[in-house]
C-alpha cells in the first residue's frame, strides 16, 4: 500500500489549525470585546482586525498572540471607540 501525504494539504491544515488557536486565544484574552474580529496569517505574522470600545481590549488582542506561544509577530489593526 502506497500512501503519500500531499505536503501542500498538510501545511494548509496546520495553518487552519494555526489560525483557529490564534483566534480562540484574542477572543479568550479579550472576554469577547472585538467585534468582528478577523485574523490572517502570513508568513509569521498575525494581522487582527475588527472593533472595541476601549484600547485596553486592543492592548489584550495582541498579547494573546504574543504570549500564546505562536511564535508570531502582530500586526494590531483593531479600530477603537466604536461602539
Amino acid at each position: 500500500m502506497d500512501v503519500r501525504v500531499d505536503r501542500s494539504e498538510t501545511e494548509l491544515v496546520a495553518h487552519e489549525h494555526l489560525l483557529e488557536a490564534v483566534i480562540e486565544s484574542v477572543a479568550h484574552r479579550t472576554n469577547g470585546q472585538i467585534r468582528e474580529l478577523a485574523v490572517s496569517i502570513t508568513g509569521h505574522v498575525a494581522k487582527l482586525s475588527g472593533k472595541t470600545s476601549r484600547y485596553y481590549y486592543k492592548q489584550l488582542a495582541t498579547s494573546g498572540v504574543q504570549d500564546g506561544g505562536f511564535g508570531l509577530e502582530v500586526e494590531n489593526e483593531i479600530s477603537v471607540g466604536i461602539r
